[in-house]
């Protein structure tokens, strides 16, 4: 049997591997993040109209201001225009 040329390879196999497992773990934080919110509100307010419940309907509202809130800020931080760097 011969050697590998590149002994390095297996460790920086590894790393790549681990990377991806957790980019895909976060990737599906992400997007559970983005989903659950809205479907949670959804079914709080139409629950809450349905059975004459107005506290239901409160926490459905609020929680989705606030995940709007939350939204807008993520995506104004992000979209906002930056400054030119100095070259001097």
């Amino acid at each position: 049997m011969t050697e590998p040329a590149h002994p390095a390879d297996r460790p920086e196999a590894t790393a790549f591997v681990i990377v991806g497992l957790l980019g895909l773990v976060l990737l599906a934080v992400v997007v559970g993040l983005l989903v659950l919110p809205p479907g949670v509100c959804f079914s709080l307010i139409r629950r809450g109209l349905a059975e004459g419940r107005a506290s239901w309907v409160a926490m459905g509202g609020s929680i989705a201001a606030v995940w709007l809130a939350m939204l807008v800020a993520t995506a104004r931080k992000l979209l906002a225009a930056r400054a030119p760097a100095d070259d001097a």
